[in-house]
């Protein structure tokens, strides 16, 4: 009896046997499947000349200064030692004038001619420096004495005053670099705090931090509004990376590391931030080359990729 039982269960022992293997061969082969899709989600294959056409750049991440700045308000002022009001020396007639107010003057250039009331002797007003014409209070035939004739402004060289407010001042130092921009956003210059003004405005309660700011091409004009992006502080991270880099991804943030031919979204993440870098705190590796513009085609790609396979 005992061996008619084992005949009978040693067959559904087999059965059993060869069904576990066939389960487990089949959760295997469904693995793959799953593990390609996951791969097509994070990655993609990009043709290197087409990734190049598309304005796609890669850098390699490393350690950076993250900079802390302050943006105040300011405007575009004439620097005051460039400012020159031109007046008669000796009181008499004016014979010619020979500019007109936006003209640009040459240093040593004849401006205008007076004729002296007492020795009827003609003599010349010059530029006592290259720049424009900004004001003109005479004309041929006015009787002069002492009062301004003409005012020459060079402007090869302006000054931004920015204003700073009270429970800013302790953060703001001569020296400190600047970074200004028009408020369009379409130029912008370095430059460095030159002073900070003794006395402040009762009017608006703020002191003003004067910036110098070469101006060879003309383009930062007298009374046009502007802001000030003061580095007020600068630490050194150890991984960064540049902030367009950053992409959010699939519920998270993501910035997508070139490995081989291959683009990987590498989820990070971030610390402290600037205008241009952000810190890595985890997620890539220094020296890791990552796409630092273009990453939103990466992205684009990637979830037109996820739209696919779920179609």
């Amino acid at each position: 009896m005992k061996f008619m039982h084992w005949l009978i269960v040693l067959p559904i022992l087999a059965v059993c046997a060869c069904t576990g293997d066939s389960a487990d061969a089949d959760r295997g082969a469904a693995s793959e499947p799953a593990a390609e899709h996951a791969e097509e989600l994070t990655s993609t294959r990009i043709d290197a000349a087409m990734a190049r056409e598309a304005g796609i750049e890669t850098a390699t991440a490393g350690s950076a200064v993250i900079r802390e700045t302050l943006v105040l308000h300011g405007a575009i002022v004439p620097d005051p030692q460039r400012v020159f009001q031109l007046r008669a020396r000796f009181p008499g007639v004016v014979k010619e004038v020979r500019k007109r107010i936006g003209e640009t003057v040459r240093a040593g250039e004849v401006l205008a001619v007076i004729e002296a009331n007492e020795s009827l002797r003609r003599y010349n007003i010059v530029a006592p420096a290259a720049g424009v014409v900004v004001s003109r209070e005479v004309n041929p035939g006015a009787a002069v004495e002492n009062e301004t004739l003409l005012t020459v402004v060079d402007l090869s060289s302006v000054w931004v005053e920015l204003a700073a407010f009270q429970h800013d001042m302790d953060r703001i130092l001569a020296g400190q670099s600047v970074t200004v921009r028009d408020v369009d956003g379409h130029q912008s210059a370095a430059g460095r705090i030159e002073n900070i003004a003794p006395v402040g405005s009762a009017a608006s309660q703020s002191m003003t931090a004067r910036v110098a700011l070469p101006n060879p091409d003309g383009l930062w004009r007298p009374g046009l509004f502007v802001t000030g992006e003061v580095t007020v502080a600068e630490t050194e991270a150890p991984l960064a990376v540049s902030r367009t880099a950053v992409q959010d991804f699939h519920g998270g943030i993501a910035v997508f590391e070139l490995v081989g031919e291959k683009y990987v979204a590498r989820p990070v993440t971030l610390g402290r931030m600037d205008a241009d870098r952000v810190e890595v705190l985890s997620g890539i590796e220094a020296g890791a080359l990552y796409v630092s513009a273009g990453s939103y085609l990466i992205k684009s790609d990637l979830d037109k990729s996820g739209v696919e396979h779920n179609d």
